[in-house]
């Protein structure tokens, strides 16, 4: 018997493996986006956290755990 998981739109759903090469592309590609738009010269050390959201596609929503 086959299990099949739907998901809701719109809804956000954590990503588990922040390791995988894809999130390290998309890190990559904003931050290089937002230093050049800036003028800043952000770096990062690694990804604590992670969402995506479905829509007609995914989105992807980062953040970091300081308040």
């Amino acid at each position: 018997m086959a299990i099949r998981r739907l998901r809701t739109f719109g809804g956000w759903k954590s990503i588990w493996d922040l390791d995988e090469s894809h999130i390290h592309d998309i890190v990559v590609f904003a931050i290089s986006e937002h230093n050049q738009e800036t003028n800043e010269h952000l770096t990062w050390d690694k990804v604590v956290k992670g969402e995506t959201q479905l829509v007609t596609g995914l989105q992807y929503l980062a953040g970091d755990d300081h308040k």
